[in-house]
């Protein structure tokens, strides 16, 4: 009886030009809370450059473009996948018949001389890092400026992007593979034995030990590869505005805290997930159910925007992207 009763409902929905779809779609609004546009968008990336990189088709085959705050385009929707705006430059992908990265200017030319990429990440600190389709170096990762110009040749397994003037790297590939840390000359500075390694901030840096996932041994590290937070967390984020959002214990069972950089514990365990503050706010899910919960806190922990997002971005010179479920026909 309850096929019949499943089978019947699905049929008077395709037969009523009425029924409507549950849609997650993607708004912006400002520090405050405003919405400053209406939910058009099926995809988004935080703000950046006076950007938003969005998606305006609702399944894999929607193409990615880029708007203002105003949803102007600003670069037509063309694009397979795209990284956000930085220093200038957007890494873009097409899978057509050349499907390698490359990189846009702000007008949505193809830049530094229609180089292509296997893989390619945002511009920090005037270098990108980027994952070699050539020759040799084919599937090695270095490192560009500006000017598309190798700085760092490709050599590593994997690469981050450069902070505080310094970037993760891989020697190897996988788990068969180590990571450490290099400066801007390419030279080793911490030397590879973690498994993975986060970006540096406010001079700490996560790193985990080992690959195994049921193993919590997160800790955070300073610029000279001194532990300075021991190896006890299940999972470590970055620091920002002095607080970084960590668990300790089984990450199935335990919820997310923000520590100081000391180690306490000053917003206590209560985030089924949580990001980094930017611009004093952090995007935090209050509930385990899909696509609901989502908001931001301010450095003390209390809700200032939302709460029932389906999802948010960090904020960007103001400005963030959440979403929204909504109905459509």
């Amino acid at each position: 009886m309850k096929k019949i009763i499943t089978i019947t409902i699905l049929i008077g929905c395709l037969l009523l030009t009425s029924c409507a779809v549950p849609v997650h779609t993607i708004s912006f609004i400002d520090e405050n809370g405003q919405v400053m546009s209406e939910p058009v968008f099926y995809g988004a990336q935080p703000y950046s450059d006076g950007v938003f990189a969005v998606n305006l088709g609702g399944s894999a085959y929607g193409k990615w473009g880029f708007v203002d705050l105003n949803n102007q385009f600003i670069i037509d929707f063309e694009y397979d996948q795209v990284l956000p705006f930085f220093e200038g430059f957007a890494p873009v992908y097409k899978d057509d018949d050349n499907p390698d990265w490359y990189f846009i200017d702000k007008q949505g030319n193809h830049a530094f001389d229609g180089q292509f990429f296997y893989d390619a990440s945002v511009f920090s600190e005037g270098l990108a890092a980027v994952r070699s389709s050539e020759g040799d170096s084919y599937g090695k990762w270095g490192y560009i400026n500006t000017s598309g110009e190798y700085v760092i040749e490709p050599q590593f397994g994997e690469a981050g992007t450069f902070n505080e003037g310094i970037a993760s790297v891989r020697i190897g590939a996988g788990e068969s593979g180590i990571a450490g840390y290099i400066n801007k000359d390419g030279e080793i500075i911490i030397e590879p034995q973690f498994a993975y390694c986060g970006i540096f901030s406010e001079g700490l840096a996560p790193v985990k030990k080992t690959f195994n996932t049921d193993t919590g041994d997160w800790g955070y590290i300073n610029t000279k590869g001194e532990v300075v937070l021991d190896f006890i967390y299940s999972y470590a984020r970055i620091f920002k505005n002095g607080l970084a959002p960590v668990i300790i214990g089984d990450p199935s069972e335990e919820l997310f805290r923000y520590i100081d950089t000391k180690g306490n514990t000053i917003i206590e365990p209560q985030f089924y997930d949580a990001f980094p503050f930017y611009e004093g706010k952090a995007a935090i899910k209050r509930n385990i159910a899909d696509n609901e919960g989502w908001g931001y806190i301010d450095l003390s922990g209390k809700l200032i925007i939302g709460g029932n997002f389906a999802s948010s971005s960090d904020f960007s010179d103001g400005y963030a992207a959440v979403g929204k479920i909504i109905l459509r026909k």
